[in-house]
């Protein structure tokens, strides 16, 4: 589990490192005719370094799910097929509490920040959050059907069930006036 974060911290540096300069003239092309205040006075730090998070995580997630390559190509369209058998297996090989954390809990925690930041910055409530996270979900697996990589529905599924669990913690930590906006 810790190789695949290294992995996934490691494939997309240099993406990052290409698209920065990109990310920061938009940035400033947007504040500057968003507001007609100075620069200075349209700026939160903290919103641009977590817009800056946000902006870094999906390109890092785009290099996992559209450039890395994984060998196996499947579609899968019944839903909760996998998780189930998953599950059940988690009991049954040496490899399913493996295979059962790094897809079922794997998928759910990568999407977490993602609609953590998204409640965060746009003040999503849950229903906005998740139906974003669905969205974003949906285009990744069927972006990924041509380049031959597995398709699964319960990814979708797992992936809305991270956004959600994302928004619902920043609204919580809002609640007790830790993650103020």
């Amino acid at each position: 589990m810790i190789g695949y974060v290294i992995s996934f911290l490691s494939d997309g540096f240099w993406f990052i490192g290409w698209f920065f300069p990109v990310y920061v003239f938009l940035r400033i092309f947007v504040l500057r005719d968003r507001y007609k205040a100075t620069l200075a006075d349209r700026i939160s730090a903290e919103r641009e370094v977590v817009m800056a998070g946000l902006f870094f995580y999906l390109v890092m997630l785009f290099t996992q799910t559209f450039v890395v390559n994984v060998g196996s190509s499947s579609i899968e369209l019944v839903p909760l097929r996998v998780i189930v058998t998953e599950f059940l297996e988690i009991w049954t090989t040496d490899y399913g509490l493996r295979a059962f954390l790094f897809n079922i809990a794997g998928n759910i925690a990568v999407f977490i920040p993602i609609g953590f930041m998204f409640a965060y910055l746009f003040g999503y409530d849950w229903k906005k959050a998740a139906l974003n996270g669905m969205c974003l979900s949906v285009f990744i697996e069927v972006v990924q059907i041509p380049l031959e990589r597995t398709t699964d529905i319960d990814d979708v599924i797992l992936n809305t069930s991270g956004t959600l669990l994302g928004c619902l913690i920043c609204q919580e930590l809002k609640k007790r006036a830790v993650c103020q906006r």
